[in-house]
This record gives C-alpha cells, sequence and structure tokens, in this order.
C-alpha cells in the first residue's frame, strides 16, 4: 500500500474502549485519563492520515465514527470533574456550543465535532445507523460501544447496536401500537426519513413487531449528565 492509501490501525482505541468502558457504556474517565498517552497517540494517528478517496467508504465512515467518539473522550478528559458536557464552554464566561470548539487538528487542519458529524459522516453517508453508534457524553445517548468500529464489520456492528439502542428501555421504550423514544429521533428525524421512517427504523431494528399505520410517538426528555466519572 503507498502512503496515501493507507487505513490508520484502530486497535489502540479499541484496547482503550475494552479496558474503560463497561458493558452497560459506563465510562471510567479517570482510566482514560491514566492512559491519555495511549489515546494520544491513536488521535496523533488519526490525525496524520483523513480518508482518502481509495478508501472503501466502510473504512471512511468507521474512521469518522471512531474520531468523532474518541475525540469527545479526550475534551471531556481536558475537563475533569465537569457534571455534563454542555458544561463545556467555547471560552471562560461565553456561552456557546462544546461540539462547535475547534479543538480537534486533522492534517494540521482544524476541525470541530460538528464538522465531523454534519460535515462528513452524515453528508457523506446517509446511513442513520451511525446514530446508534455517535457518542456524545451524556447519559440519554446511546451506549458508548466498548469496540472500535472496524471497515470490514461495520454494517453488522451497526446493525447490532441500531437493535441494542432500540431495545434499551432507559433510551427507548418501544410497544407495537405507541412508543416513547430519544430525542435523537425527532432532532434527526430527516435522516430517517421523516416520522414515516422513524417508523419504518423501528420495524426493521426495534424488539417488537410495529403496526406502523397506527403508530403514535411521543419523545424522552433528554439527560445531558456525563455518561460516566472519574
Amino acid at each position: 500500500l503507498t502512503a496515501v492509501a493507507q487505513v490508520p490501525r484502530h486497535e489502540e482505541w479499541d484496547a482503550l474502549l475494552r479496558e474503560h468502558v463497561h458493558n452497560d457504556g459506563w465510562v471510567n474517565y479517570g482510566g482514560f485519563t491514566r492512559d491519555s498517552a495511549r489515546l494520544k497517540t491513536y488521535l496523533d494517528g488519526l490525525s496524520r492520515q483523513i480518508p482518502q478517496t481509495n478508501w472503501t467508504g466502510e473504512d471512511a465512515m468507521a474512521y469518522w465514527i471512531n474520531a468523532y467518539n474518541a475525540f469527545t473522550v479526550l475534551l471531556v478528559l481536558r475537563h475533569p470533574g465537569i457534571q455534563s458536557i454542555k458544561d463545556i464552554a467555547p471560552s471562560p464566561g461565553k456561552a456557546g456550543s462544546p461540539w462547535d470548539l475547534p479543538f480537534i487538528k486533522l492534517e494540521g487542519r482544524p476541525y470541530t465535532l460538528n464538522a465531523v458529524e454534519h460535515d462528513h459522516l452524515r453528508k457523506l453517508f446517509p446511513d442513520p445507523r451511525i446514530h446508534a453508534a455517535l457518542v456524545c457524553a451524556a447519559l440519554s445517548c446511546p451506549r458508548l460501544h466498548n469496540r472500535a468500529y472496524e471497515g470490514s464489520r461495520l454494517n453488522e456492528q451497526l446493525t447490532d447496536l441500531s437493535r441494542a439502542f432500540l431495545a434499551d428501555t432507559l433510551r427507548n421504550v418501544i410497544g407495537q401500537r405507541k412508543a416513547r423514544l430519544s430525542m435523537i429521533f425527532q432532532w434527526y428525524a430527516a435522516d430517517f426519513g421523516g416520522e414515516d421512517g422513524v417508523k419504518h427504523f423501528l420495524k426493521n431494528y426495534g424488539p417488537v413487531a410495529v403496526l406502523p399505520n397506527e403508530y403514535s410517538i411521543r419523545y424522552l426528555e433528554y439527560d445531558w449528565s456525563l455518561n460516566g466519572d472519574f
């Protein structure tokens, strides 16, 4: 392979996730702090090589999902003791979103978490299953999967996580005729194809047989509390 064709390896991120993320998605940020040098090594590798046109779509998609989740962990580590990622402001005393902080460097260019999600993942890969894989460090987010994403297994991983997210009764409560869903399905309704698309998603990946023609959907309040501890 030429340098241009090389796809970053995700073994280090995979090992960190297996060591510091419980099966229920609870994140040991203290453990990540102790292993911050290993996290930096992994992120430095991502920073040297963004997806190229000769990568497979699955490899590129896995790259951006891993990057989003790993840089989110880094952002939390830089603010030890926070109760919520929303406690992080772009600068002291100023309002703003942590997702608009340009703290990410990829091939020397600044990126925000919003840029990774909206300009790359959602724009280039219109697959609603990504919303079961991206984790913004909040309790109501999907559980942080304790394995890295790999292009060769990505389709299987996204399907499994979509099913797990819908079956997780802390985040979605789904019955045959009605559901109380994560706000993710309202915020990103267009990615699912509107409300009918959401119902189709529930039918495909949900834990029960959905009767879409007579279906009622409400949305759960989003809990922005941190999805782990220090």
